[in-house]
């Protein structure tokens, strides 16, 4: 890891908001290409795990959970491979970062949190299986400080999730949307996957998070607002 970004109490956010490409840039201004050797490497580290967090992807989220100042929110975790990425960054910095991994399909549940053991993350994970909706529901005093959305990818999905985030989220908060860009699925034969169209991009357009946001990138498939109201 880098020792020039542990010296630093908080880069510089810097928003990206004319990139519409799939390539990584960093959204901090740390002196350097990367977080070092871990960093470079997470995709790698992770390939075994089914799903479809490409490698500008993962990059993107063991960035923004290294230097995520507050609560982590993973809504869809499927089986577990942005999971990883997100509790490994958080281990690697050696932050007090609590991790909340969501996910409504009981099945690829059991298989992130078996994922997450192998990899020696698990306990730094809280694994509730249910909706956002529901989750809200029962702690309406949590506030994540960075929410990767990766669940139902529907119009009715995303919309759902956006409205449980909307009271929950202060400025500076940061929300990475996968799947904002379109992308080739890979063969699914064997894991459970939602039938529904993918309308993430439409959807956060014509939501409450414009007025709210900034656009400000897009890795891989992912895009980022970064909240501020």
């Amino acid at each position: 890891m880098s020792s020039t970004v542990l010296r630093q109490e908080r880069p510089t956010f810097q928003p990206h908001p004319e990139k519409r490409d799939r390539s990584y840039a960093p959204s901090y201004d740390w002196g350097s290409a990367d977080l070092g050797d871990r960093h470079r490497r997470i995709s790698d580290a992770v390939w075994h795990i089914p799903g479809w967090l490409t490698e500008e992807d993962a990059l993107k989220l063991y960035e923004l959970a290294y230097l995520a100042d507050g609560p982590i929110l993973e809504i869809g975790a499927y089986c577990g491979r942005s999971t990883v990425v997100v509790a490994t960054a958080v281990a690697d910095r050696g932050a007090q970062v609590p991790i909340v991994s969501l996910d409504t399909d009981s099945l690829t549940f059991a298989i992130a949190q078996r994922s997450a053991k192998v990899h020696a993350v698990d306990e730094l994970v809280l694994f509730v299986c249910g909706s956002a909706d529901r989750f809200f529901r029962a702690v309406p005093e949590y506030g994540p400080r960075l929410v990767f959305v990766d669940s139902d990818h529907s119009k009715e999905g995303v919309t759902a999730d956006l409205k449980a985030l909307e009271n929950h989220v202060t400025a500076g908060a940061l929300i990475l949307f996968h799947d904002y860009l379109p992308m080739m699925l890979p063969d699914t034969t064997g894991f459970p996957m939602s039938a529904e169209p993918i309308e993430v991009a439409e959807t956060v357009e014509n939501s409450w998070l414009v007025d709210r946001a900034e656009f400000s990138g897009t890795f891989g498939a992912s895009a980022l607002f970064r909240l501020t109201s």
